[in-house]
């Protein structure tokens, strides 16, 4: 049956107005505050430091549903940075969260499905170097991979932290996989390990669960009062909106989401089973650019956090050795393959490659 623009209103541009809802909300929960090196009258802290760990803290800011190639990779950066450091300053909580003598967890199968994670992440980015409408033709697929990505990263940190990494009863549903991480990971590190948008959903079934987080950039003496609880009551608006936003696409609004994990799930199931195929269509460039930035910061985000739990459960120079094998396969096939993962390591490397040297 052939979609027309009717479909499109009804069935696609929810998931574009969502997309654009989760692009914007980088600004107040990553940006607001942060001091700039240009664009804000010109001033600079003297000891605020333009960069850390190889990435640029000193960039304009955006607050628009679409970035561009260099905003994205800036807005990426900081995302890297605020999960890095958070774990930074809460060594002695992962490490004392990890190290569980009574687990007999899988580390092969964990690093397996990492790697296989980092192919779905250039999957979804394929062509790097492309432009928005070469890679939005496919919008079905991409939101799709986007999902699996961040599910097989997720599922190797399970894996190489518990022995069992389904929760009791519903079999072994994607849905069950979520309760793991959400009832026996996320609720007990919070933010020492978790960042935006990967938290509780402030509302609904599970909003007991929600927590606050920390100023994602780096502290200066002159920096308002005011500041975390403003970025702290951002981001619960902002993903009181995004909640809210799903109950316009999902066939069943009133069953649970308890975190963004399973609003993934909701979309995967949307763009694989339901109308995923009416972006093959009719979209509006504002969507394309909204829906393919949105994924690709949601992945390098999820992937980001997943990486830096693992590096906590199995040692850094383990992951790195999966990390080298993987480059080493790029450099003999696809090598762009291997740049995103890349430019995380060249900071995982900085911070906890040298932490028992």
């Amino acid at each position: 049956m052939p979609h027309d623009a009717k479909d499109f209103y009804k069935y696609g541009k929810p998931v574009g107005e969502l997309f654009q809802t989760l692009s914007e909300s980088y600004f107040d929960t990553y940006e607001e505050g942060r001091p700039f090196g240009e664009g804000v009258d010109d001033t600079y802290p003297d000891d605020y430091p333009e960069s850390r760990w190889g990435l640029d803290l000193a960039c304009v800011q955006h607050n628009t549903p679409a970035w561009g190639e260099s905003c994205l990779r800036s807005v990426q950066n900081y995302v890297l940075y605020h999960v890095v450091a958070n774990a930074q300053s809460n060594h002695e909580t992962l490490t004392a969260f990890f190290a569980k003598p009574d687990e007999d967890p899988s580390p092969d199968k964990a690093l397996q499905n990492l790697s296989n994670a980092w192919r779905d992440e250039f999957a979804l980015n394929d062509p790097l170097d492309g432009s928005v409408e070469d890679r939005i033709r496919t919008a079905k697929w991409r939101i799709t991979m986007c999902y699996y990505a961040v599910y097989k990263a997720f599922s190797g940190l399970m894996r190489a932290t518990f022995e069992e990494i389904r929760a009791s009863g519903g079999g072994g549903s994607h849905g069950q996989m979520w309760k793991k991480p959400r009832t026996s990971i996320l609720t007990e590190l919070e933010d020492a390990l978790y960042a935006y948008p990967f938290i509780p959903f402030p509302v609904g079934r599970f909003s007991d669960e929600a927590f606050d987080w920390t100023i994602p950039y780096p502290a200066w003496p002159e920096q308002p009062e005011n500041l975390y609880s403003q970025l702290v009551t951002n981001a619960e608006q902002e993903l009181e909106t995004i909640y809210k936003l799903r109950d316009k696409f999902h066939r069943k609004p009133d069953s649970p989401c308890p975190t963004f994990f399973d609003l993934l799930l909701d979309l995967r199931h949307w763009a694989s089973y339901h109308r995923g195929g009416i972006f093959s269509r009719l979209y509006g460039g504002g969507y394309k650019f909204a829906i393919d930035e949105g994924l690709r910061i949601t992945t390098f985000a999820g992937l980001a956090i997943a990486e830096v739990g693992l590096i906590h459960s199995l040692d850094y120079d383990t992951v790195k050795e999966e990390y080298e094998g993987y480059r080493r396969s790029a450099e003999e096939g696809i090598e762009e393959s291997a740049r995103l993962v890349s430019r995380r390591f060249s900071v995982y490397d900085a911070v906890f490659g040298n932490a028992d040297r």
